[in-house]
């Protein structure tokens, strides 16, 4: 996967465009008329010496950044991912289609026009130091009135403030082991100082805010070092005016998102050496992680199609975990559809698949190839069917991940990249705990099984039972229903009432419309006792029937563990988690909450996210 980065301040030279000015005149003409004067005469000539005063430098760097990546296209084509320091969000903004060139340049030229009324100021670039350093050494040499402004990389960090304090701060650190070097910009930009023009400015973004589009691809705001959502922009935007440039924290998220090549439109580039330092400061991540390219050991899922909405996807990979959608209630025109919606999405293909058993299998491993996802869930007999084989040798192909019943079906193993067991949630030492000692006994009884990744779903909804089952030697752990109660999510309102009441006597093991023929059983929460009885019920007429009428038998048994009659479909991971936040609520845990805040209670990051 690959990103663009877009320098900001500093990274203005005379002469920078020259040769893409003619290239480009259309470009070239627009922005001359809107700024006032000659784009390619203030870049390549600065004759009246103002190229380095902000109101002229973000707007000239702008420019050439977006005819910078004009002419990468045909080279390097769309990326998958953008971000850009400082002012370069703005042309990352552009690229992703979230306004025009000339919204970009209007905003660009207003942001400098105010930014560079505060003039008291400035910054200093402080080199050699980590973070927790550099704030002793604030410390220790008295000197007042100085903030961080950027975080660039592990050993870089950028303070802005009042200049006598950042004369007297430079000459402190002569003769220590960190350098401060004082930097081309006029003002102490993204601080404290900067609060006079924040309401202004975001004053002007509100007003252009109806224009701004949901973006094609990602786009990483120095403010969050998160995706910037459209509906927040103004604000994202205008804040970050007064707040730090998270670049260090950016690039880490781009690179947890599985991005390998960043690419920095035009020479020389001013990025690249910062991206090289932060990745060489990074921890390795499991293998786990770096194969399905995530940050944390665990999957959401699988998640039904007819529930997790496209908002809940996108927050769980924001989070570093995985989810996978389940397509066992969608007709293949209906997942083809959503699989694109998704692709068009910020979310991309960085999501699973665990495929329905009612549907071909081939078209469906086809569209999780088409839309470059990272992982499929499969029966193991599945795993010896051609289309798989077929899909194994492809290049760039998702994961392989197996979901194991029982022990007799390790033999249908061999080939998976992954498998997981349900522990049993209904009596959690026994029949599931089995399994799991007896697979990871396969395991380690074959050197070609070694790179096989285990993980276990069930009981994971509590941080000490995930921890327990990891220490045990799996790879990864899976928790599904606890999901559907965030925030993210489509629960009707009822339902969501009811599921946040739930508890160990709600769950059972019923039919799950995935296997009827073979009377398989995965674990529901009962609302209703008459709707568990009516899918036992449908599960007999299932078998019972003829097969030229057993597809709808099948829907119906399906679509009675999905909420519409007083049953979900779900692991323990909801009766957990809501034990904990029922035992909490009073403290800390609102209702309802966030992807985010779910995922950080059940799996603590192995990076900062």
């Amino acid at each position: 996967m690959k990103a663009f980065v877009f320098p900001g301040q500093g990274s203005q030279r005379k002469g920078m465009g020259r040769e893409l000015f003619a290239r480009f005149a259309l470009q070239t003409e627009q922005a001359s008329d809107l700024l006032g004067y000659s784009i390619e005469q203030l870049c390549c000539e600065d004759p009246q010496q103002q190229l380095n005063r902000t109101e002229f430098t973000q707007p000239a760097i702008y420019v050439v950044s977006w005819l910078q990546y004009l002419a990468s296209l045909d080279n390097q084509g769309e990326p998958q991912m953008a971000a850009g320091h400082s002012v370069g969000e703005y042309a990352a903004l552009t690229a992703a289609g979230v306004f025009d060139f000339g919204l970009g340049l209007q905003i660009v030229a207003e942001r400098a026009r105010l930014m560079a009324q505060v003039t008291d100021g400035g910054l200093i670039a402080v080199l050699g130091q980590p973070v927790s350093a550099l704030q002793q050494m604030l410390l220790d040499s008295g000197v007042q009135g100085l903030e961080i402004a950027n975080l660039n990389t592990p050993q870089q960090t950028v303070l802005g403030g009042p200049r006598p304090a950042l004369d007297a701060f430079v000459r402190y650190c002569e003769g220590r082991s960190g350098r401060a070097i004082p930097l081309r910009v006029s003002g102490p930009f993204h601080t404290r100082y900067m609060a006079g023009v924040e309401p202004q400015f975001q004053q002007f973004l509100q007003g252009l805010s109806a224009q701004f589009q949901t973006p094609r691809f990602p786009v990483i705001a120095n403010l969050t070092a998160r995706p910037h959502r459209v509906n927040e922009l103004a604000s994202t935007l205008s804040q970050h005016l007064t707040h730090q440039v998270r670049w260090q924290a950016s690039v880490e998220y781009l690179l947890q998102a599985g991005v390998t090549e960043f690419i920095e439109p035009g020479q020389p580039a001013i990025l690249g050496n910062m991206i090289s330092e932060i990745r060489a400061a990074l921890p390795a991540l499991p293998p786990v992680c770096q194969q399905l390219r995530c940050q944390r050991p665990l999957l959401a899922g699988p998640l039904p199609a007819s529930l997790a909405r496209d908002e809940l996807l996108q927050a769980v990979d924001a989070g570093g975990a995985l989810a996978l959608l389940d397509a066992h209630d969608l007709t293949l025109a209906a997942l083809e559809q959503r699989l694109q919606r998704l692709t068009d999405s910020p979310l991309q293909g960085r999501y699973g698949l665990a495929v329905s058993q009612a549907l071909a299998l081939a078209p469906q491993l086809a569209l999780a190839q088409t839309h470059g996802l990272r992982c499929v869930q499969l029966a193991p007999w599945q795993l010896q069917q051609p289309e798989v084989a077929a899909l194994r040798t492809a290049a760039d192909r998702p994961l392989l991940l197996a979901r194991l019943e029982t022990a007799d079906e390790l033999a249908d193993c061999e080939q998976a990249d992954a498998l997981y067991m349900e522990v049993d949630t209904a009596a959690p030492t026994s029949s599931g705990l089995s399994l799991l000692l007896e697979v990871l006994r396969w395991r380690t009884a074959a050197t070609e099984r070694a790179g096989i990744l285990l993980g276990a779903a069930g009981v994971t909804g509590h941080p000490a039972w995930q921890q327990a089952l990891l220490d045990s030697g799996l790879d990864f752990l899976l928790a599904g229903s606890a999901f559907l109660l965030c925030q993210e999510a489509a629960l009707p309102a009822a339902l969501h009432q009811q599921l946040l009441q739930a508890g160990l006597q709600a769950h059972r093991p019923l039919p799950d419309g995935r296997f009827p023929e073979l009377a398989s059983r995965s674990g529901c929460y009962v609302l209703d006792p008459a709707a568990a009885r009516h899918a036992e019920q449908l599960q007999q007429q299932y078998l019972d029937s003829p097969p030229e009428q057993r597809a709808s038998v099948r829907s119906q048994l399906r679509r009675s563990v999905l909420g519409a009659d007083g049953l979900l479909q779900g692991d323990a991971s909801l009766w957990l988690f809501n034990r904990w936040r029922q035992h909490r609520a009073a403290v800390s845990t609102p209702t309802p909450f966030s992807a985010r805040e779910l995922l950080d209670w059940l799996c603590p990051s192995a990076r900062p996210l």
